[in-house]
Formats: structure tokens, sequence, C-alpha cells
């Protein structure tokens, strides 16, 4: 061994030495700290091993690698090059030749093919790092490209350092290591931290974790956003989420981190109030291992108050409808009750009547009270009817001029007459104003008298003694203030609200001892707000109850609108045609399908001295029209087979314009009343018949 080797592997022994030392004393020392030693070592035997071995390369049949040092390098992957400036050609070993996919033409390449092989993406950093190392500057190592010349892509790390040859002039020296499956790796694992951040900044939900001492580690911009929005609080990594949250967070949390981080993964629900709104999360905590051991956790909030909203919707959607289907049942009950209990009187009397015993003052008395209780019957089938009309918003308002003086009065002595006539009665019935003058309103008379009916006649079922006053206020902007107080059982507080709900009655006990179905308020409820006012019950009355009301009087600062002062008769109930006498023999056609319905009208005809003809169908109406010119009426079915009354009207009205016909229906909806009259109808009789209304009717079109 010459004088120059022993230098060079005096050079290298001690670098390989003194980084081992380091190591070895110093195990938490960075090993970069240690390189340049190694690399010095590395560089002084590749220099060495090119000049022993170059006498070999030739005759050994492993080449350059019977270099013991060769060998070692080459076992670690580790290939070396030494660049000569002058010449501009690299001298390397095998190692480099197969990293590279040259051709092994012999221990030496072109320094231009070299720069060739390179990426062209790579070639500016290498050149930058080449003249750092001419230049005496030491770079760390850089990763760069090869294109093979199969077309192949090879990553290699390189190291470049300058060195001096025997004759002291300057060379570059390198390493090369292979690192195609290290980059390959690290792009997987980039990709992967890419698609990792794109999910959690674009999920919509809060996600962040901790480290063992509830340091925040890792967080996405949803969480940064809403810790300042609801606390105001500037978050970094390495902060205590305790200390960035407020006070009374930590007594519930920290034992929930703590059973995080101890390996337990679990889900809760937890409602935060911010900003004096309540928000509701549902958190999952899951602990994050490393090699088996738990180093932090991690927790995933998403936002459900939307969700626990909609919930809170259905559960109070889900009780209103099993309160409305109860207080249906209750209300079925009570209408088989209501219904039945004047039934009852109805079929008992008339089973009386048929034994044909008793005396005659006794067959009037039960005649008088199976009407009586008929009338209750259809004062039900009304009430369901008008509430049915409210809610469909089918009830029309038909505001006429009209003194109010002159409807409080009728309703006083209609009201007076009922109290005084009952057994024991000692309620006594008070009017408030003085009804004396005229007090014009524009208002639909017939809905303002049915709302004040209601309200007395509800007062007069729970009013045992004492009074009932009615009244009425002018109040501001055209409104009229209406109240009915009376000294009765009262309302409880709880049942102030519900009371004109529909089939509820604000004491069920007095409800059982009194007639009524529980609809009089509601209907009530809808008439005045169909009249541009509201309904309540008066609060802390110490006696009884007293209800307000309010509707709007249309006239105030608009003169009559061109409204007649008296309600219009548009079926001329008080027309005098209907005194005219009755032209007898007249031929009247009733189209009806039932016979019972016909028996009944045909004997008040045959009782007026008219003669009736009966068609069995909408069909054969219109036939027997076309036949008999002589027919003055047509009293007709809306419900009838074949061809239905309105169809038959029609084409009725368009063979005799001037033939009257009467409609004769059990369809008592305001709705199926205008389809009547659309029709060509000129008046609508509902059933039940009203005797002495049809004997009008047939006097004023007959």
């Amino acid at each position: 061994m010459n004088r120059d080797r022993s230098r060079f592997l005096l050079a290298a022994a001690s670098g390989v030495l003194a980084g081992a030392v380091v190591l070895l004393v110093r195990p938490e020392v960075d090993w970069t700290s240690v390189f340049p030693p190694l690399f010095v070592s590395l560089i002084a035997l590749l220099a060495s091993s090119f000049k022993d071995a170059s006498s070999n390369l030739s005759s050994s049949p492993a080449g350059n690698l019977s270099n013991p040092y060769q060998v070692a390098f080459s076992a670690a992957g580790v290939a070396g090059l030494l660049w000569n400036l002058k010449r501009d050609e690299i001298r390397c070993d095998n190692v480099v030749f197969k990293i590279l996919g040259f051709e092994h033409e012999g221990e030496t390449i072109s320094a231009e093919r070299f720069r060739q092989a390179l990426h062209l993406e790579d070639r500016a950093a290498f050149k930058l790092a080449f003249e750092h190392a001419k230049s005496g500057r030491r770079r760390s190592p850089m990763d760069c490209r090869f294109v093979k010349p199969g077309g192949g892509v090879v990553w290699v790390e390189l190291t470049l350092c300058p060195v001096l040859d025997e004759q002291g002039h300057l060379q570059i020296a390198g390493a090369i290591t292979e690192v195609t499956e290290r980059k390959r790796t690290e792009s997987l694992l980039d990709r992967g931290v890419a698609y990792m951040e794109a999910i959690l900044e674009n999920t919509k939900n809060i996600v962040f974790s901790i480290d063992a001492d509830y340091r925040l580690t890792v967080f996405n911009s949803r969480f940064r956003a809403n810790m300042r929005a609801a606390f105001g609080k500037r978050i970094h990594a390495g902060d205590s989420v305790f200390e960035i949250s407020p006070s009374d967070i930590a007594p519930t949390w920290k034992p929930r981190f703590a059973r995080a981080l101890a390996g337990e993964s679990f889900q809760i629900e937890e409602g935060f109030n911010i900003k004096g709104r309540r928000f509701y999360f549902h958190i999952s905590l899951r602990p994050i291992r490393e090699s088996g051991r738990v180093v932090g956790a991690t927790v995933y909030s998403r936002n459900i108050t939307q969700q626990k909203l909609r919930e809170r919707e259905w559960v109070e959607a889900k009780e209103k409808a099993e309160e409305s289907d109860r207080l249906k049942s209750a209300f079925l009950a009570n209408m088989s009750h209501e219904i039945r209990t004047p039934l009852n009187a109805v079929m008992g009397f008339a089973q009386l009547l048929k034994t044909g015993e008793g005396t005659e003052a006794e067959r009037e008395k039960f005649l008088d009270i199976i009407l009586s209780n008929g009338d209750h019957l259809l004062r039900i089938l009304g009430d369901i009817i008008e509430l049915a009309q409210i809610e469909s918003n089918q009830l029309r308002v038909e505001p006429v001029m009209f003194d109010l003086h002159m409807m409080l009065s009728e309703t006083y002595s209609a009201f007076h007459d009922r109290i005084q006539g009952a057994d024991g009665s000692s309620v006594e019935l008070v009017m408030d104003n003085q009804l004396q003058g005229t007090e014009f309103v524009l208002c639909d008379e017939t809905r303002l008298k049915q709302i004040v009916y209601n309200l007395i006649s509800n007062s007069i079922k729970f009013t045992a003694e004492g009074s009932i006053h009615v009244g009425y206020d002018r109040g501001e902007e055209g409104m009229l203030e209406f109240y009915v107080a009376d000294t009765g059982s009262g309302v409880p507080e709880s049942m102030r609200e519900l009371i004109f709900k529909r089939f509820r009655q604000g004491d069920s006990q007095a409800g059982k001892r009194n007639d009524g179905v529980g609809l009089g308020l509601s209907i009530c409820q809808g008439l005045v707000s169909l009249l541009g006012g509201s309904i309540w019950i008066e609060a802390n009355h110490p006696h009884g109850a007293v209800f307000r009301f309010t509707i709007r009087d249309l006239s105030h600062g608009a003169g009559n609108g061109g409204v007649s002062a008296g309600k219009s008769n548009i079926h001329g109930d008080s027309d005098q045609s209907l005194q005219r006498k009755i032209q007898e023999g007249s031929k009247v056609l009733v189209a009806e399908d039932d016979d019972m319905n016909f028996q009944v009208v045909d004997e008040i005809l045959r009782k007026e001295k008219l003669v009736s003809i009966r068609a069995v169908n909408g069909e054969d109406a219109v036939s027997a029209v076309e036949r008999d010119l002589e027919i003055k009426l047509v009293v007709m079915d809306i419900s009838m087979p074949v061809l239905n009354g309105l169809e038959a009207t029609r084409l009725i009205k368009q063979r005799r314009p001037d033939l009257p016909v009467i409609a004769h229906t059990a369809h008592a909806m305001q709705s199926d009343l205008d389809r009547a009259l659309q029709a060509g109808c000129s008046d609508c009789l509902v059933k039940p018949i009203n005797i002495e209304r049809f004997k009008q009717l047939i006097a004023r079109y007959v």
C-alpha cells in the first residue's frame, strides 16, 4: 500500500470512526450532522478504489467489484462517480451503468451523455448543484430523474462534492443511490394526504384531533371558522383545546377526551348555547393509535340542529294528530248521543201515534215533540255543514246595509220569550244599549246575527241563574265590538284558548248536562274572521264568562258603497207575488228517484190542488217537459240516475228557458247550491223539506 493510498484510507477510517462515535454517544443528534465525515470517507474510499481497480477492470470477471470497498458500496446500492472537469468525462463503476440503464462500454462515460440523460425538468437544479460543487460549496443530496435509453425514468439521490486529484486539479465526486421506489411511495403518500386534506376541507362537518396532552394537532377550516364565530378565538396547532374553549366546557369534555385517549370509541349528541341560540351536534370520538399505542384522539362533529327541529316538529305533529284523533273520537261519541237522543223522541212518539191510542191533545203533543226534535237534528247537521264551509273557504260574505238596533231588538225578543218560557227559569236577559233610533251598518247581517245567537245560546246553556248582558261599542277605524257576559259556570283558564277549537266544550261535565256538539264557538270564530274581526274570552272575570268579538263596519269612510238600506231577498220571500193565488190544476213535474221523497212532495201538491207528474231520472224529466207543454213548474232532485239533475236542468232550459226549475236537494253546502243556480235553477229547496217554504215557492212560480 503506497503512501497516497494510506492517506486516503486513513481519512476514510477517521471519518467513519468520528460519525460512529457521535451516533453512539449522542443518539438524539440528527444524522445529517454526521453526514459530512461519512461523505468524506465515501469519497476517499471511492478515489482509492478507482485508482487501484483500474488495472483489474479488464481482467476481473466482476469488473471493478474486485475492490472490497466497492463490493460493500454495491451491496448497499450506492454507486460512485468521479467527474474529470478537464476532460469533461465521468469515471464510474458498474452500479452507475446499471442504475442509469447505460450499456457498459468501459469505465467512463461522456459528461454530455450524462447531462442529456437528465430529465428536462431536473436539468436546471442539477446545473445549480454542479456549479455549487465546483465553487467548493456542498449541497444537501438532491433527487433527480434520469431517462433510460429504453424510455423509462429512474429516480436517484445524487450528492456532489469537490475533490482534488493527485496533481491538485479540481474534480467532482458523486454518490448515486436509486430511490425510484421511495419516490413512488412518497407520491402515494402525498396523494393520500392531498385526498385527506380535500375531504377535510370540503366537508361541512367539524373535524379535529388532539394529542395526549389535549393539544390540537390537525383540524379543518370548518372547525377554525366555527371557533372564531362562536368564541372569537383564532386557533393554531399546539393550542390546548380547553384554553380556546369556554370555561364550562372542560368539566364535561375532559372526561370524554380521556375515554378516547384510553382507547374507547363512542358517539354522543350534545347541545351548545352559542350567542343566544341552541345548536345540536352528533359527535364521534375515536382514539389514534401508532404501533398499537394510543397517541391522540380524533373528533368528528356533525351539526344536527335542523334534524332536531324536524324531529321536534314531527313529535308535535304526531301529538296533534293523536289529539285530533282523540277529539274526533270524542266528537263522534258525542254526535251519536246528540243524534240518537232527539231521534229516540222522534221514533218513540211516532210509534205511539201509530197505535192510534190517546186523546187528540196527546197526539198533538206527540207531533210537536217530533217536530221539535226534528228541528234539533237539523241544527246539528247545520252546524256541521257550516263548519265544513268555513274550513273549506266556501262561505261567502254578503254585506248589506241594515239597522243594527232592529237586529238586536229582534234578538232580544226571540231569546227573552225563550228564557221566560222555560220552566223555573231565573235568568234575566239584559240589552245594555238603548236601542232607540237607528244605527245603520254595512255588514253581513245573517252572519252577525248567527254569531250573537250562538253566544247567547251558549250562555243560556251554562247559566242556571243570574243574568246575561248583551251590548256593543263603536271602536276606531270602523270596528264594532260586541260582548255577551253571563253569570254562569265560567270557563277554566286552561280552556280559554282550546274552547274555540273544533269538538271542544269548556266544561265536559256541563256539556253532558246541556245539548250541543262543541261546534258553536268554533263556528263563531270562523264567522268573526270572515267579517274582519277577532273573538276572545275576557280574562280574570270573577263570575261567569265574558265573550267579546269585533267586526268591521264596511260603511265606515266609504258611504253606502251602492248598497241599499235593507237586505235584499234573492228568493223573494217577502215579495208580494207570494200572496197571489195558486192556479189550481196546474201541472208540476217532480223529478225524484226516491219513492218516499216523492210521496211527501206529491202530498203537498195534492193539498194545494195541483197535479204532479213524476220522472224517476233526469232523462225522463227532459222527455216529459218536451212532451207536455202544460207543465208550469219542475221540482228537480239533483242526485238521480241516468242523467243528474244539473244536466237535466241545463237541457230543459235550452228547450224551455222560461220554465222555472226548483232544485230539491240534500246537498246543503253553499257551493252545491251555487252550482244548481248556475245550471239554471230558479231557486233551491234543501231537504228535509220545509212545507211553508215550499208553498211560498209554489205561489211564486205557479
